[in-house]
């Protein structure tokens, strides 16, 4: 039987003993989560969630408050590791290079955990917010592609409006890398893409687990969040111009039909425009309530038409910059078999470095093995729905490619 979720079920310090989801039947908050804030409870109540009433138990109230969300899926695996060695930058390293998706969850609870305090009022965050920065750039000069690879592998554990803007930060890194930006150019941008939704941050996940029609006050609210964001991050002393510009442009568009203020093309900071490009592609890649995420190629290909039609240089930037088929693609070998896009190519953006999991029948290998996509017999020749009935290690599998990011591009022999 489906329940609602109603006020008093839950307090701060709770774990969910269930899924909760929405209307639609769809999870939009996996069993396990820990309710850490008074914000956070506040959003699961105004969501007009549901849960099975045969699976009921009560909330358990975890040992520390910091405890990770559990991911209770036997499917797709990774170690979960809260504890880093930040005075040591040395042995961080080391730790994130064997722990990468451990690391990425912890950031993207840091990302939560800040959001929550910033909307609850809370002026001391900037530090907090600066280290995040750090945290998710240094995550990327070890391993870009798994940074990449963990957007299209959708981490359930976590809800959207803390995903968004990890997600987010990580391809405005990789944009920024790949034009060249100037160092503080680039931690602004990272910054601006973590709180450029603040502003939203009580609607978010309610907005995307519904594709009813926006109410006026809804519209209203969308039109505005991008200065009410700038004012939480000022609010935290927060004074970079070129930071707080990115979040007020980030919903101008070159044409001039944007909001707040309907700039156009050469109005909008370059920052801006990247992470316009980036909003755009997660919205098709991320799953809603409504709708499964779409297929990276498929993204691509949308990418392609607008940039065409809009003659948007960044977006083509974009496809250049994730390939055509990006880190955390499952992908159909010319041999048949079933592979997960690891490592990118810069050179040919068709033929990344994948990783054969299975047969052409589906019948998972024991040993997985990365193979260069550049050959006849292995080369890509379609993209796949993710299919998560496989056992994967996701650590163990790009660690691989860390490990081995200075060998040499085999040339096709075939």
């Amino acid at each position: 039987m489906r329940t609602p979720v109603q006020i008093g079920r839950f307090t701060v310090g709770q774990s969910l003993p269930w899924d909760l989801i929405n209307e639609d039947g769809r999870r939009v908050f996996r069993k396990g989560f820990v309710i850490n804030t008074e914000a956070s409870l506040k959003r699961i109540l105004d969501m007009n969630l549901y849960y099975e009433a045969e699976a009921e138990e009560e909330p358990t109230t975890p040992e520390s408050t910091t405890a990770t969300p559990v991911d209770d899926s036997p499917k797709i695996s990774r170690e979960i590791k809260y504890s880093f060695s930040y005075d040591d930058p040395k042995k961080l390293q080391q730790e994130i290079s064997e722990s990468m998706f451990s690391f990425l969850d912890y950031c993207i609870y840091q990302q939560q955990m800040i959001s929550d305090a910033i909307i609850s009022k809370q002026t001391d965050q900037a530090e907090n917010i600066h280290r995040l920065v750090e945290n998710i750039d240094t995550i990327y000069r070890l391993s870009a592609d798994a940074c990449l690879g963990a957007i299209h592998m959708e981490f359930e554990n976590h809800p959207y409006s803390a995903l968004h803007p990890v997600y987010a930060a990580i391809l405005c890194l990789a944009m920024a890398t790949a034009l060249n930006l100037k160092e503080n150019n680039r931690k602004s941008l990272v910054g601006a893409a973590l709180t450029a939704n603040l502003g939203m941050y009580d609607y978010h996940d309610r907005l995307v687990n519904t594709n009813a029609k926006l109410t006026d006050k809804q519209f209203e609210l969308l039109r505005k969040h991008p200065q009410i964001g700038a004012d939480y991050v000022k609010a935290n002393d927060i004074t970079d111009s070129l930071w707080l510009d990115i979040i007020m442009q980030s919903h101008e568009r070159l044409d001039g039909s944007g909001y707040p203020n309907r700039l156009s093309d050469e109005q909008i900071c370059l920052e801006a425009k990247i992470y316009a490009s980036v909003d755009t592609y997660l919205a098709m890649v991320m799953p809603r309530a409504y709708r499964a995420a779409m297929v990276p190629k498929v993204a691509m290909q949308k990418i392609y038409e607008t940039a065409v039609s809009e003659k948007n240089v960044l977006s083509f930037g974009l496809i250049k910059t994730l390939g055509v088929y990006p880190p955390g693609s499952f992908v159909r070998l010319n041999s048949r078999d079933i592979g997960i896009v690891v490592k990118r190519n810069p050179v040919q953006t068709t033929c990344p470095d994948v990783a054969v999991i299975a047969s052409g029948t589906g019948n998972p290998y024991k040993e997985i093995v990365i193979k260069h996509t550049d050959s006849s017999v292995y080369k890509v020749i379609e993209a796949l729905l993710p299919e998560k009935s496989y056992q994967i290690d996701l650590n163990k599998l790009w660690r691989q490619t860390v490990d081995s990011n200075k060998i040499k591009r085999l040339e096709a022999a075939q």
